[in-house]
């Protein structure tokens, strides 16, 4: 499992930077596309915060400024990898107790939590692309094929 998941999180790294890229498109900014890039960089805190038992540092929907995104993105990214770096197969395997936002308690695997940050980010990278169309800006693709073409042995 820990190949496919550091392939995951290493797209993970590359597409949230080409959002932010195609964020500095607009020339005057567009706050729903920063929203946006705001909440992939705090949900990412946030799970990384649930998976080490401690309590985040940043909300889920934070206030940030665009270079304030980049370097928090930067953190989880490092994060992440050293997470995969140093877990083993039955690591992924240990189930994580968490409260959500609306504070129903839950218990996820540590390998599906990384799985669901993947595809989650995508999700909402989605909503970033439609707003910076939508203000004039140039969408960049973002697709898991995209960045595995360009990286077949990662």
């Amino acid at each position: 499992m820990l190949p496919p998941l550091q392939s995951l999180v290493a797209h993970l790294r590359w597409a949230d930077r080409r959002t932010v890229e195609s964020y500095h498109t607009l020339e005057h900014g567009h706050g729903e596309a920063l929203r946006w890039i705001g909440h992939i960089a705090g949900s990412e805190h946030g799970w990384l915060s649930r998976i080490a038992g401690t309590e985040p540092r940043v909300a889920v929907w934070p206030a940030l400024d665009i270079g304030a995104c980049l370097e928090l993105l930067k953190i989880n990214h490092d994060a992440f990898d050293r997470l995969l770096e140093a877990s083993s197969e039955t690591d992924l395997e240990r189930v994580v107790r968490y409260v959500n936002s609306k504070g129903d308690t839950f218990d996820s695997r540590v390998g599906d939590i990384v799985v669901h940050v993947g595809m989650h980010a995508q999700y909402h990278r989605g909503q970033v692309a439609a707003a910076v169309r939508a203000a004039g800006g140039e969408p960049v693709a973002t697709d898991y094929i995209v960045w595995k073409r360009g990286n077949p042995v990662a």
